[in-house]
This record gives structure tokens, sequence and C-alpha cells, in this order.
């Protein structure tokens, strides 16, 4: 009677200290979120395009946390490219206020930038108080290394990742591109390496939520790197944000962000969660079956993110399309020129021997305006034989300008 009476004090007071902490949770997350602030001003603008460093807001760092299906046992969590720590530290406090059964929590945070990894430590030994005040063992290890070089050496495994990689491109010769062949496949950013990375490194049926770009989700450039994932893993949910600011909106990222989330081995799931909204606002949802986010053999393993029934209709619509361009005998192709590669032949007009050069903003409702008055751009490229590959030959063309803001009415002109 005496140890039961014991037993019922020790998770009295377990639950006191319990809502001790969601009283306070609102001062903790403006202590970490205080933390992530200073980080990011500390962050050089040269330093911050070199290394895709893009530190997630606290209220970011909770719609991850939450997109978990559970914590329970004993969590090993990794997260490579830790930052500030605020994903980290933000994913062991909502393990921490589970019911499922916690029994303790390990966090292996990855960061190769020495400065941050201060305020990354900060960040986890806040949250190492609250642990300790309810008397759940916590601990964690700072690693100022690569995490791709690490994952594709590491036996280690885990039960859950968190990740906000960095957003750069690998070049062809990068090592951390081979690392990532390593790992699985090869990839032309190194967001997907991290992904690779991470997925690697998880137990059977263990979690990853990374909050990335959309862009790997179909083309050509991110095919094989959809095939391993498809192949390690399968998504479960994915929360789509309206705009490409909200995000990040205090380090002035514009990006088609997307939160995803990843179960490691098993059976594919039945339907996959699909949200749209941004944070603090308003959000809708609906259950895709999931042949309807990767359908059956695909081999290009595309995955289909309809933001709405509407969406998902037209897609339907043109999957069921009774033949191919190809079929048709038409041929599909983005713009040759990339600018910044070609600085040397852009014209500011159109001289003997040059080419006209079209911009999207030359496509309008009201047809192809070229040349215009008032823009900056170039409307030129020289006509020479370093050129030769990029030009078009003469002929009739529709212009398409698809790439348009998400606040525009019309995505296609």
């Amino acid at each position: 009677m005496a140890e039961v009476q014991s037993t019922s004090i020790a998770v009295s007071q377990g639950l006191n200290n319990l809502r001790a902490m969601h009283i306070y949770r609102t001062a903790l997350w403006n202590d970490l979120e205080a933390i992530r602030t200073a980080a990011a001003e500390s962050i050089l603008p040269e330093q911050r395009r070199h290394l895709g460093q893009v530190l997630t807001p606290v209220p970011v760092a909770q719609l991850l946390a939450e997109t978990f299906s559970g914590w329970s046992g004993d969590v090993d969590l990794i997260d490579g490219g830790a930052g500030a720590g605020t994903l980290s530290a933000v994913a062991a406090l909502s393990a921490l206020a589970t019911t499922d059964g916690l029994c303790s929590v390990r966090v292996i945070a990855w960061e190769i930038d020495a400065e941050m990894l201060r305020h990354a430590e900060r960040s986890l030994v806040l949250v190492s108080d609250h642990f300790e005040s309810v008397g759940v063992p916590f601990e964690f290890e700072l690693r100022n290394e690569d995490f791709i070089r690490a994952a594709a050496r590491s036996t280690e495994t885990a039960t859950h990742a968190i990740l906000n990689p960095p957003y750069t491109k690998l070049g062809a010769s990068a090592g951390m591109r081979r690392d990532a062949e390593r790992l699985g496949a090869p990839v032309p950013n190194l967001y997907a390496a991290f992904m690779l990375a991470a997925t690697a490194m998880l137990r059977e049926d263990g979690e990853m939520v990374a909050i990335t770009p959309r862009s790997f989700c179909n083309g050509p450039y991110f095919k094989r790197f959809r095939q391993a994932m498809l192949e390690r893993t399968a998504p479960r949910a994915v929360r789509i944000f309206e705009s490409r600011s909200s995000a990040f909106s205090d380090q002035s990222v514009l990006q088609e962000n997307v939160i995803t989330h990843f179960v490691r081995g098993g059976a594919e799931p039945e339907v996959v969660r699909v949200q749209v909204g941004d944070p603090g606002g308003p959000v809708t949802e609906r259950m895709v079956p999931f042949d309807e986010v990767v359908l059956p053999g695909d081999h290009d393993a595309v995955i289909h993110l309809a933001e709405s029934q509407m969406a998902a209709d037209a897609a339907a619509l043109i999957h069921d399309l009774p033949c191919s361009l190809a079929e048709l005998e038409v041929t599909v192709s983005t713009g040759p020129v990339v600018d910044f590669r070609n600085r040397p032949w852009l014209r500011p007009q159109c001289d003997d021997g040059d080419v006209p050069l079209l911009y999207p903003s030359a496509v309008s409702p009201r047809g192809v305006s070229w040349p215009s008055s008032g823009r900056k751009k170039p409307h030129a490229i020289a006509n020479v034989d370093a050129t030769a590959p990029l030009l078009t030959p003469a002929g009739a063309y529709v212009l398409i300008k698809r790439f348009s803001s998400k606040e525009e009415r019309r995505r296609l002109v």
C-alpha cells in the first residue's frame, strides 16, 4: 500500500511539473526565438549564400515537430545542420509533452559553423533544464563536422530525424555530391543530399520530417533522388505553404516550401495527409490515396502534391489523356539561355548579327512585347559559335509563361 501511495505522489509531482512546463512554455519559446534571432543576425550575407544557411523560426519548428506520428520509448533524434538548435530543441520538448510513454531523449546534431554551434548549445541547455524538472533522461551531442560525410561513414541509427537543410546547388565534382551518391543517388542540391543522409541513418519505421523546397517532387534532375527515397521510405504527410515568403520572412527567403514526413521501410500507407496553410494561418486538410501521390508504375517517381481536390481532378484529367505530346509530335523546351552563364554575349539592344532574347516578362495576355521600354534585361544575344547551341531555329512557336508568383491569379499565360 505504501509503494502505491509513493508511486501516486511521484506521478502527481510529475504531472504538476508538466503543467508548470506548459505554463512557462511561452517564455521558453521566446527564449529560443531570441537565440535564433541573434544567430540569424550574426550571419554575413556572403556566408549565408555560401553555406545556404536559413534558420528555422520557432513557430515553423513547432509545425515540423507536430508532424511526427509520435514519441515513445527511447528517442534517438538526429538533426543534420543544426543551426541555432531550434529544431532539435522544439522537437525534444514536443517529445517531452507526449503521453505515449517516453523513456528518454538523445539528440545528435551536426553543424559545420563553429560559431553557430554556440547558439545551438544555448538552445539545448534550456531544454535540458526542463527535462531535468520532470525527471526524464535527456542528453545531447553537438558535432562540428559535415553531416553528409559523417552519414556516409556512420553506423549509428536513429528513431527520428528533423531537418531544415541548407539550400544550395552542388557542383558535379563536389565531395558532398560523391558522398550523397554513396548514400543512395546523385543529387543536384545540398538539401536533397541531407534528406538522403538522414533517411540512411533511420531505423526501420524511423521517421524523418523536413522543411525543404518542393522542387524535388518532379523534374528529371531529382528523378534518381526520388527513386532512392521511395525505395527506402514512404511519404505519410505533407504541408504546403501558400506564400513563398511566410516560412522565413525575417531572412528574406522566397521559396516554395513544403514540410514532408517520410517513414522508413514497412508497407505503403493507404493515404497521405496533405495540409495547405501558412504558419499561424488557416489550414485545409485532405486525406489523399497514396496511389494519387505516387502513381503506380511511374518510372519517373513523381510525387504529386495537389493542393485541392480541383487540382487533383485536373491532374487526373491530364493523366488520362489518350496520347502524349511526343505522340502528337510536339516538343516542349524551357528557355535554353541561362543569362548569368552567358553574360559576355548578352546585348542591351538587337544589332546586326544579334538574335532577339525573350524573358517571361515579354509574355502577357495581350501577346508578346519585344523590345519593351523600361526593361533592364538585355534585349538580344550575340549570334556566335559559342551561343549556337542556345539559339532556336526560326519557326512557329507557342510561348508559355509558366513561372509566376503564387499570388497571381493566372499561373499560365
